[in-house]
């Protein structure tokens, strides 16, 4: 699976996405892949959730809040996790411009959205999914500001964790340069 997959990722592009008469069935594949019980299916799902996400900027419309509704739903391998925020991260700062999009999908998700990433990146022990986490945060605060008011408290609290530092380890200084940011 992940070898077809990598090969069908690399061999995408915009042209090989313009809606048509099969993007119908492109859309029902990615949704079977990513409500699959493999995890290695689903993340194959994901990552071809995210590449349509990027280059047909209407399919992403389209299909995004059905895409959204099963993400960090549940407990997921690091892999599957990394994938789910990096397709919510695209799909929540890349339609910035369209208003229906954001009154339909973005504000009612985004919230949601950050509180489920707030206790993934106190609690997982993958350095490079809280980086990842963190620097989808410094994202995406700036573009919802409004949207992040409920997690005013809990956000410098996220921050400050990971800059305090442990006279008994070494710290992470990708991790610091990134809590910093946010």
């Amino acid at each position: 699976m992940l070898s077809s997959t990598c090969r069908v990722l690399a061999s995408l592009t915009s042209e090989s996405l313009i809606p048509s008469a099969h993007s119908s069935k492109w859309i029902a594949r990615i949704n079977s892949l990513l409500h699959s019980k493999a995890p290695d299916a689903r993340w194959g799902g994901l990552c071809l959730a995210q590449k349509t996400s990027v280059l047909p900027k209407s399919t992403m419309i389209e299909c995004a809040r059905s895409w959204i509704g099963p993400l960090l739903a549940k407990k997921e391998p690091p892999p599957i996790l990394s994938a789910s925020v990096r397709l919510l991260r695209v799909i929540l700062s890349a339609a910035t411009d369209v208003p229906e999009f954001q009154r339909q999908v973005a504000t009612p998700n985004v919230s949601k959205f950050t509180a489920a990433l707030i206790p993934l990146a106190e609690k997982h022990a993958d350095n490079e999914l809280k980086i990842l986490i963190l620097s989808t945060l410094a994202l995406i605060i700036p573009l919802y500001p409004t949207l992040h008011r409920t997690s005013h408290s809990a956000l410098p609290t996220l921050s400050l964790s990971f800059l305090n530092g442990n006279t008994f380890k070494p710290p992470n200084t990708q991790l610091a340069s990134t809590a910093s940011r946010l």
